[in-house]
């Protein structure tokens, strides 16, 4: 929509980047500055001095997927126990999307047909994933992951105005999201039962 609205690629690149870097460099400071020498295990001058703090700062403003850590933090004796920021890894990823966007865009290829297009690309690409691995592709499998998910609301979008949000057609999406959970294939179609649920429960009220 921000594109469609104002198809210009040098502001949409600079909204986009107004809707993720104020929040980011607030976030990574009170991670870094606030939150880390709370529960650090080390002395706050080491924990300040030491190398890891200054990498975690420079992953984080160039969005490095992670896993991401601080010195001297360890939340419980697991694989993941010293993860700082779980979710953090999606962002990479979002701004993929908003790179397809503008590629799209510049390309006059923004409309109905391309985002059912990438739809259809992305879910067959998490099926295939799950089968046959797609790890050899690197940042573009995530991106793959992501892409259905992402399609499914540039679907709506599109479709705006006849695509009906009404309690009635949430039924046969619980329907199909129960479903593939039993064939053991809910992430595969999750866009679709789950991407008509969540606009319609934003939309409800």
């Amino acid at each position: 929509e921000s594109f469609c609205r104002n198809p210009k690629p040098g502001g949409f690149v600079l909204r986009r980047a107004a809707r993720i870097y104020p929040g980011l460099v607030t976030n990574g400071l009170v991670i870094a500055f606030v939150l880390g020498p709370i529960v650090t295990t080390l002395p706050l001058a080491q924990y300040v001095a030491d190398p890891k703090l200054h990498a975690f700062l420079g992953e984080y403003a160039t969005l490095w997927p992670g896993p991401l850590s601080l010195p001297g933090v360890l939340f419980a004796d697991t694989t993941v126990g010293n993860l700082v920021n779980g979710a953090f890894w999606t962002l990479i990823f979002e701004v993929m999307m908003y790179a397809t966007v503008l590629i799209l865009g510049v390309a006059r290829l923004l409309r109905l047909e391309t985002a059912i297009a990438l739809l259809v690309v992305g879910i067959v690409a998490i099926w295939w994933d799950e089968r046959w691995s797609l790890a050899w592709l690197g940042y573009l499998r995530g991106w793959l992951w992501m892409l259905s998910h992402f399609a499914a609301g540039m679907v709506m979008y599109f479709a705006r105005g006849r695509i009906a949000f009404r309690w009635c057609w949430t039924l046969p999406a619980l329907a199909l999201m129960v479903l593939t959970s039993q064939l053991g294939e809910f992430i595969t179609f999750f866009s679709l039962s789950c991407g008509y649920l969540t606009i319609y429960a934003a939309q409800a009220s």
